[in-house]
């Protein structure tokens, strides 16, 4: 199996960030891993694990990649309700979707992880340098199944 992966990363990043909805609530942008200095409403992209399955023949296959997908806000508001808005988007998004096409795959589709208790993500973390603000994290894990464009040998 020849793609790695960073396509689809990429993808998920520009299919969330041309979301006006999300754009609206997280203006501070979609990030993978971490967010931009002073950030205080955004997306964050983790990749959490990758594996590829191949198929019997040796040939094709496909790959799994978890994500946590979360809308992060800085708030003295208990919870900002614009960050559970921004987690039933992502979720809208996400579920069941196809992502647009992506270099180097036929096909990615999008789903939150099921049969497990980490399939939502809803945190809360108190702001280190203010302790009357409290950093709010709303979301879910998701499972792309990426399939790469298999090249004969």
């Amino acid at each position: 199996m020849s793609a790695e992966g960073s396509a689809v990363d990429n993808a998920l990043v520009a299919y969330l960030l041309g979301d006006p909805a999300l754009a609206t609530v997280c203006p501070d942008g979609v990030h993978l891993d971490e967010a931009l200095p002073n950030s205080k409403r955004y997306l964050v992209i983790v990749m959490e694990g990758h594996r590829d399955v191949s198929a019997f023949s040796g040939q094709g296959g496909y790959q799994l990649i978890r994500y946590a997908v979360s809308a992060v806000g800085l708030s003295s508001v208990t919870p900002p309700a614009d960050m559970t808005a921004a987690a039933e988007r992502i979720h809208t998004l996400l579920q069941d979707q196809p992502l647009p096409p992506v270099p180097g795959y036929e096909a990615v589709t999008l789903s939150r992880l099921e049969d497990t208790d980490e399939a939502r993500i809803r945190l809360v973390v108190p702001d280190s340098g203010d302790p009357s603000l409290r950093w709010y994290s709303r979301g879910g894990r998701y499972v792309a199944h990426a399939s790469p464009i298999v090249t004969p040998v």
